[in-house]
């Protein structure tokens, strides 16, 4: 019942911007374009994504002028919808890579290749994956810091999670070594849960997986999410 229910509401949501195949401008609200352009600037910062768009809004915030390019567009009321992110997968808000063809993964999909979604959009993949928050596992970081790229590992990077968090479940915001407080990113729990999301993390602990906060760095695990 929900299943059918959720499918409809998302049908509706989606289908003036589908039929228009037009997500970036659907209702009319016009482009985001600056009032004057600078014939210099002190920083130029390519790329309007997750990581563009702080490093843009940090420098501003030390009185430099700053020059954000994008080569996607602005958004639109539906990447503003966390229940409409099917709306905006493989649309012109999505690069659409395709993985490299590898005999390990993606077996049953065409030519061996799957779908890789990443944000041509203001905010980058931030508005095209449902407003999930998800930093990914410890080992991936570190990972990367031993592969020669210094100030990546775990360690590291959780201080600017913490600095830009305003985490707003009470038991994770005193885990203060994980998480922050008063930053400009409300994190929160998800306000509506089906049945089925309960009968989810029982069966993970059934199988013997912990049920705990996955933004802390550690392995496997279930949980609510956090948006």
């Amino acid at each position: 019942m929900w299943g059918i229910s959720l499918s409809m509401l998302l049908n509706l949501l989606t289908f003036l911007p589908r039929t228009l195949k037009d997500l970036d401008d659907p209702v009319g609200i016009s482009e985001i374009e600056p009032l004057t352009l600078r014939k210099s600037y002190d920083f130029i910062v390519v790329g309007g994504g997750a990581s563009g768009c702080v490093v843009a809004a940090r420098l501003v915030e030390t009185g430099a002028s700053v020059l954000l390019l994008e080569a996607g567009e602005d958004g639109s009321l539906i990447t503003e919808i966390p229940a409409a992110v099917g709306a905006t997968l493989g649309s012109q808000l999505d690069w659409s890579y395709l993985t490299t063809p590898d005999r390990r993964y993606c077996r049953g999909m065409q030519n061996g290749q799957c779908l890789w979604h990443a944000g041509k959009v203001l905010g980058g993949g931030t508005s095209i994956n449902g407003m999930l928050y998800v930093r990914g596992d410890r080992e991936d970081y570190d990972s990367w810091d031993r592969a020669g790229n210094p100030g990546w590992s775990w360690d590291q990077v959780v201080p600017y999670f913490r600095k830009s968090e305003n985490q707003m479940n009470k038991e994770y915001s005193r885990d203060f070594i994980s998480h922050g407080v008063g930053g400009p990113i409300s994190v929160t729990d998800m306000v509506f849960k089906t049945p089925l999301s309960d009968e989810f993390l029982r069966a993970g602990q059934s199988a013997g997986f912990p049920v705990r906060d996955l933004n802390t760095g550690n392995g496997p695990g279930f949980t609510f999410m956090q948006a």
